[in-house]
């Protein structure tokens, strides 16, 4: 997730817009719309964001996977506080990752009904939700995988709009 005005950065950063930037400028959902026409676009963001929001040190700091590394991003990269409960939501993230790679070297179910592979891959869907939710910004750090990361439907509000691929701040406020 990404706030309207970095989308509208990040799309203006792409060469190949340029030419159809005055007709989508103004218009969050129009950029956003824009920016899905291609994945490499689409899920370019993440990369965009953490070269040119983030200084080398917050980088460094959050490629360690610690706590603190995190905090740093999210306070001089995403410009807000680490809270009590956006770090509830960076823990639960942390812990579901880790147990999806648990069962992946095990071979065994990390959760009492997540037996398959398509419960391990959802697991992986919702840490990857709360984590983009957390930062503010989509996150693809030390991750490896070749599925677009959805959240659960169950986490869907109807009048959410697709185009914004289910995400949106009403998600922070729940509770988990």
């Amino acid at each position: 997730m990404q706030s309207p005005a970095f989308n509208l950065e990040y799309a203006q950063s792409i060469p190949a817009l340029k030419d159809q930037m005055g007709s989508v400028r103004g218009d969050p959902v129009k950029v956003l719309d824009l920016l899905f026409t291609k994945k490499e676009y689409d899920f370019g963001s993440g990369a965009w964001f953490l070269t040119s929001q983030c200084n080398r040190g917050a980088r460094t700091a959050l490629q360690s996977g610690s706590e603190e590394g995190w905090a740093q991003f999210i306070s001089s990269c995403v410009g807000t506080d680490a809270n009590k409960e956006r770090k509830a939501y960076w823990r639960a993230a942390v812990e579901a990752l880790q147990l999806h790679f648990q069962q992946a070297e095990t071979g065994r179910p990390a959760l009492p009904g997540l037996s398959d592979t398509a419960g391990a891959v959802n697991q992986v869907d919702w840490a990857m939700h709360v984590l983009s939710h957390v930062s503010y910004a989509p996150l693809s750090i030390n991750v490896k995988a070749t599925k677009i990361f959805q959240p659960p439907k169950s986490v869907h509000s109807p009048r959410l709009d697709d185009r914004r691929r289910g995400i949106n701040m009403e998600l922070l406020t729940q509770k988990a």
